[in-house]
């Protein structure tokens, strides 16, 4: 007999959850939830209804603009106890702590069973369009609302702001509407790396496998800033057998392709050793003659060297020391504030200079 009861029960199918008071209760008040456009509901998980979250949106008072999130727990024991309403973020806010615990009379003393959880969804509401300083659970923002309300905004304000940079770092989950439904979820993590050959120019051609084709733009890139080669044969092995056998292969195969490349923009810096001690004392005698007319740009020209050398040859002229003493004359009529300031930008380099 008890074979055929339990074959029976199995045909049957499994047995069906038994529903609570409390989730009758829920349901009813759910179905009873008057919500206007600033307010939005959301069950994580359908099966339990006595657990949802609500999304308020103030559209008028010091709180406009913000989104704010709170989560619905009710015992089994509801409606003889009142649901657990709890802030989600960090909010600026007399009537909420910084733990998320809210300071609502009808969530604590004053809950009576008739009450319904859309008479705790409109006293939620109204504490976002008049905030009670009166009867504060955050005594530093009460104080801040009853002595200073402009004060009290830019806190709050720069609250959801920290608030919100933090939920977009740590990727929290803003509003429901805005994540995947459970069936478009995948159950694997996709990988994609960037890519693991670096730039060719990056990559030592000694790195490279023979057959790499990364080798061709080495090439290129060494034909683009190699010397043009000699007339001289005998020069040319020379060169080549002074490098290593990858630079040799390189320039093997740039013989056979500069045809196809473009010209050498520029040729490679050689260092000049071409002055003689005798070319330095005539840059001297030079620039000490006429300085305006050996200036150090016609002087780098004519000797073919660099501008800096030639500085460092030459002593100030004549005519230097002329400009020199013409800025001595306009120093001279400073005011003593203006020389002191001077003095003392001049002392500053020093000290600088020295790493004091």
């Amino acid at each position: 007999m008890k074979q055929q009861q339990q074959k029976a029960e199995t045909a049957a199918g499994p047995k069906k959850k038994k529903v609570t008071a409390a989730q009758l209760r829920v349901q009813k008040d759910l179905s009873e939830l008057t919500l206007g456009t600033t307010m939005k509901t959301d069950f994580p998980d359908p099966d339990n209804i006595l657990h949802f979250n609500l999304t308020i949106s103030p559209d008028e008072g010091i709180y406009k603009g913000g989104q704010f999130f709170f989560t619905f727990n009710m015992s089994q024991n509801y409606p003889h106890e009142p649901p657990k309403v709890k802030c989600t973020q960090k909010i600026y806010h007399p009537n909420i702590d910084t733990d998320g615990n809210v300071c609502l009379n009808i969530l604590r003393e004053e809950w009576k069973p008739v009450l319904n959880l859309n008479a705790a969804i409109v006293g939620l509401q109204f504490l976002f369009l008049e905030p009670n300083a009166s009867d504060p659970l955050n005594k530093e923002a009460a104080e801040d609302l009853a002595k200073d309300r402009e004060g009290f905004k830019r806190n709050q304000w720069r609250t959801e702001a920290t608030s919100r940079r933090l939920r977009k770092s740590l990727r929290v989950r803003s509003d429901p509407s805005f994540t995947a439904a459970p069936e478009e979820t995948s159950d694997h993590v996709i990988f994609n790396p960037p890519s693991s050959a670096p730039n060719v120019y990056h990559t030592p051609p000694i790195f490279l496998p023979v057959s790499d084709p990364r080798r061709k733009f080495h090439i290129i890139a060494e034909q683009t800033s190699a010397p043009a080669p000699t007339s001289s044969g005998a020069q040319t092995d020379a060169a080549e057998d002074a490098l290593g056998p990858t630079r040799r292969l390189a320039l093997s195969k740039l013989n056979r392709t500069s045809s196809a490349l473009p010209p050498i923009i520029r040729k490679p810096h050689e260092r000049k050793y071409h002055l003689k001690p005798e070319d330095v004392e005539e840059i001297r005698k030079l620039r000490a003659t006429d300085a305006k007319k050996w200036t150090v740009k016609r002087l780098a020209q004519f000797f073919n060297c660099s501008e800096f050398f030639v500085r460092l040859c030459a002593s100030s002229p004549e005519a230097k020391a002329e400009e020199d003493a013409k800025i001595d004359a306009i120093k001279a009529r400073w005011g003593r504030s203006k020389r002191e300031a001077r003095e003392e930008r001049e002392r500053r380099k020093e000290l600088w200079g020295r790493g004091d």
